[in-house]
């Protein structure tokens, strides 16, 4: 996940996501986000909202196939986003 600010004439800024599995792309997005924010760390937590139905819709997916179930990492840049896993709420 990456976001990039104030890409736009109107100080919007765009998302990029790539889930992988097994080293292959699973799925993929570049969109403009929607709401403006003042900072790129704001457009980095304003991208994870947008793109993290995907990931669970991911680990939906691949539950119902029979496949273990594992913590999400989201990395962002060159760190992981907040030093924690994302964990799903029920």
């Amino acid at each position: 996940m990456d976001a990039f600010f104030a890409v736009h004439p109107k100080m919007q800024s765009d998302t990029g996501v790539v889930l992988t599995l097994g080293g292959g792309a699973l799925y993929g997005s570049f969109t403009k986000q929607k709401l403006n924010t003042r900072s790129s760390t704001k457009a980095e937590l304003v991208g994870v909202d947008d793109a993290f139905p995907q990931v669970l819709w991911a680990r939906k997916i691949l539950n119902g196939q029979g496949y273990a179930d594992t913590d999400l990492v989201i990395y962002q840049e060159e760190f992981n986003f907040a030093g924690e896993t994302c964990q799903e709420e029920n």
